[in-house]
């Protein structure tokens, strides 16, 4: 497992030259890179006064980690947690329980992976962000297949409101996923910021859409299913962009070349998943606005029409999107149905269907 998870992923002489080149290190000095330990000992030092100029024997290994190239037993730990914080987050999703959801948050360890692979495209390291890709594909795999197992032998039970949350990507979903992705590689590349990792861990969630996926698989929900693996992608695609800026903004890292064909790639990848996820994620928002507004309506649209007739009253009303079902209660058939109709409608449900059910009862008397 150690030369399966660490040996061969390590950066090789050449590679450790194209980062050193592409960090910022400070005015350029006639530096030969031959290897690592010239790297160390032949590159001046600058100051710390703002806590993010390293000196670039600190820049490589903050990349070797994110790369998970650091020669550690990542594998086992990567592992473990992971099949701990889908467990925890499946459990929690299952029971509606929305303090298990944020402790599997914490503990889930994707955001590493994830934060490697913006730096490793961004250097253009073809090697590493495959291997970075492979690796988040084969955890989200996974995550998935546990998530399923364990509703198929462990949870009875219905869609709950925790599940629903995260079947529905939205575009303030996106905003979120953009900050946290930010906040998480600004913490990365400053000294004095690791206390808000567990904040960027809960903000963005990466693991609780996977186990989301497979409890809805095991339900049969195909199409829930689906959203949950959309907003999983929208957030990872969002943190990696976030973090590329920030590597920029911040001047940890040169702004890559076009010229470069593995950042040209990645650049081209980049912009095609962010049109493919984002076009579907602005239908789904701008569908859950519309009925969010429809709904508004129909609420205003009765009160209205129930200050105007005070013989009737609503006693109940059933809303979906461009339909309500509405029980009134009266001593005559309900007035002013035609206008009621048409104080419902809005643009996104032009001819909203309007059934009413009248209860005959005797007006109401209020005594002096």
């Amino acid at each position: 497992m150690r030369g399966v998870g660490t040996s061969r992923a390590k950066l090789n002489p050449k590679e450790i030259g194209r980062v050193t080149d592409r960090v910022a290190t400070g005015p350029p000095q006639p530096v030969e890179v031959p290897d690592l330990g010239e790297v160390l000992t032949s590159v001046n030092r600058r100051r710390d006064d703002d806590h993010w100029i390293y000196r670039p024997d600190e820049r490589l290994r903050i990349l070797e980690r994110l790369f998970l190239a650091d020669g550690s037993p990542w594998l086992a730990r990567f592992t473990f947690l992971l099949g701990a914080s889908v467990v925890v987050a499946t459990l929690g999703l299952a029971n509606d329980q929305p303090a298990a959801v944020i402790a599997a948050m914490v503990i889930a360890p994707l955001m590493t992976p994830v934060l490697g692979l913006a730096c490793s495209s961004t250097l253009g390291l073809m090697r590493h962000s495959l291997r970075l890709l492979a690796i988040i594909t084969a955890g989200s795999i996974g995550a998935v297949v546990l998530g399923w197992a364990i509703s198929a032998t462990l949870v009875v039970h219905q869609v709950t409101p925790e599940e629903l949350s995260r079947t529905e990507p939205r575009l303030r979903d996106l905003s979120i996923a953009l900050a946290a992705g930010a906040a998480g590689m600004y913490s990365v590349v400053r000294k004095d910021l690791s206390s808000v990792v567990p904040g960027v861990a809960i903000a963005v969630a990466l693991v609780p859409p996977l186990a989301t996926v497979g409890l809805m698989v095991e339900l049969g929900e195909w199409h829930l299913a689906r959203g949950a693996a959309l907003l999983y992608l929208v957030n990872v695609l969002a943190i990696v962009l976030a973090a590329v800026a920030v590597l920029l903004a911040t001047d940890f890292m040169d702004s890559p070349s076009l010229r470069n064909p593995s950042v040209a790639v990645a650049s081209l990848a980049a912009l095609v998943l962010a049109v493919a996820v984002t076009v579907p994620v602005w239908r789904t928002s701008r569908r859950a606005d519309d009925e969010v507004t429809f709904v508004r309506g129909v609420e205003t649209a009765l009160e209205e029409w129930a200050d105007t007739h005070d013989a009737h009253r609503v006693v109940g009303a059933d809303v979906a999107p461009g339909q309500v079902s509405i029980v009134i209660a009266g001593p005559t058939n309900p007035p002013g149905l035609d206008r009621l109709r048409t104080a419902v409608a809005t643009e996104a449900y032009p001819n909203p269907v309007v059934e009413v059910d009248w209860v005959e009862s005797s007006p109401l008397v209020i005594a002096d």
